[in-house]
């Protein structure tokens, strides 16, 4: 399995062993599997901006991140699967990193596919300013820009071309976040950094979900034409049913026929605060009420109104699975 390795001169932090398939495409044997390579890596002073803050982290560390490689050689869904020191902060630094990672997607026979990565990072001892051992974190933003809002603050030279920002600000006790810093545009003076910053002002987290002056990433994609018409994929949640709820509503048809689990498939519109509405039943496991039961719940969910790559998510489309009964239950 072919690995990639981290641009040489960062000071700050280094891949081990690099970045590696996770899950290896399974093929008939005929299949020309290249692996995915590094199109853009973090700077030094991208670096230095996410460094943690913590005590913990004065003598470095390591953290290891797993996400989805996208087709168009995009991170998403990723998670932290190690860290070292534990708590030390640099998994949350790793996470702020991906979504300046941009790579040449994995490919089956010279077409690009879906792929899982997991990205292995040595951080080297770095003297980062205390400012009180404010964490990074990534909220789920309750209030963020749409697509409008977006589309208004644009120049006709910027409606012709793709392009991102990543800004890193303070929040407030309120959810509001403030002293935003820009810490990656893409392509350099195009303006999208101006932007990012004047729609900061937009971006709310739930009050008091986060500690007063934490520090949060936000991206913001600037590639998505027609983006309210797109269905989404990677989104955060702020709220779900809980395991009783997903339990109570089991249809009563099912355990009379001894199903120990089942699924539906709904095609939601994301409404206003982040609520599904407009759900429709798209496929269920089987005749016994999966699909009703679902309907019921959809109201239930509640999605961050802007994903971790960048895009806005109220009045877009959404492809919510819902599955009842344990995960490890027999069909």
């Amino acid at each position: 399995m072919r690995t990639l390795s981290w641009a040489a001169g960062l000071v700050l932090g280094s891949l081990l062993g690099g970045v590696a398939l996770a899950q290896p495409a399974q093929g008939d044997g005929r299949a020309v599997i290249v692996a995915a390579s590094w199109l853009r890596q973090p700077t030094q002073a991208e670096l230095r901006t996410v460094f943690p803050s913590s005590p913990l982290a004065e003598h470095g560390g390591d953290a290891r991140v797993r996400c989805t490689l996208t087709e168009t050689g995009v991170l998403r869904d990723c998670i932290v699967v190690s860290e070292s020191p534990p708590e030390a902060g640099f998994g949350n630094a790793l996470l702020a990193l991906t979504p300046t990672m941009l790579m040449r997607p994995s490919t089956r026979n010279g077409v690009p596919f879906e792929s899982v990565v997991n990205i292995p990072m040595h951080w080297e001892p770095y003297a980062a300013p205390r400012e009180g051992g404010r964490p990074l974190v990534s909220p789920a933003w309750v209030e963020a820009p749409g697509a409008a809002d977006i589309d208004a603050m644009l120049s006709a030279q910027m409606r012709t071309q793709s392009g991102r920002a990543i800004i890193i600000c303070r929040m407030l006790a309120s959810g509001r976040v403030t002293a935003c810093i820009l810490t990656m545009t893409e392509p350099s003076r195009s303006g999208f950094g101006g932007v990012a910053q004047r729609l900061s002002r937009r971006f709310r987290a739930e009050p008091g979900s986060w500690p007063h002056g934490s520090r949060a990433s936000v991206q913001i994609n600037f590639s998505f034409p027609g983006a309210a018409r797109d269905e989404l994929v990677g989104v955060q949640w702020i709220t779900r049913p809980t395991a009783e709820a997903l339990d109570a509503a089991f249809p009563p048809a099912a355990r009379e026929a001894g199903l120990a689990r089942g699924q539906a498939e709904l095609l939601c519109e994301v409404g206003p605060q982040g609520v599904l509405q407009g759900c429709r039943l798209q496929a269920e496991s089987s005749l016994h009420g999966w699909g009703e039961a679902a309907l019921g719940l959809a109201g239930q969910y509640r999605m961050a109104a802007w994903t971790p790559e960048g895009r806005p998510t109220i009045g877009r489309s959404y492809r919510l699975v819902v599955r009842f009964g344990p995960p490890d239950a027999a069909p």
